[in-house]
């Protein structure tokens, strides 16, 4: 279990990594809105990030860390602002 407390006192519950640049990542998150155990995508600048809580959900869960096989793909931050604009504000 991997919970990313923000400065604003919110805490993120991180399914995985979707992409990392420079300022950013770019995370898949539980929703806590969503009954159904849906995600959210969040873009977190890292001047935000105040923790990192990297636990085990039992006491006897194997080893701790990301799957090698879903590695995080590095992505320009302006891909990532780009694509957290509204589609009038990038000229569409």
């Amino acid at each position: 279990m991997v919970q990313i407390d923000l400065a604003g006192g919110e805490c993120l519950d991180v399914c995985h990594i979707i992409g990392v640049s420079p300022r950013w990542v770019l995370l898949a998150v539980r929703d806590p809105g969503s009954h159904q155990g849906g995600m959210a995508i969040e873009i977190v600048p890292y001047e935000l990030i105040r923790r990192v809580s990297i636990r085990t959900r039992r006491a006897e869960a194997g080893s701790i860390g990301f799957a090698e096989a879903r590695p995080p793909e590095i992505i320009a931050a302006e891909t990532l602002v780009r694509a957290a604009m509204l589609p009038d504000e990038r000229g569409e």
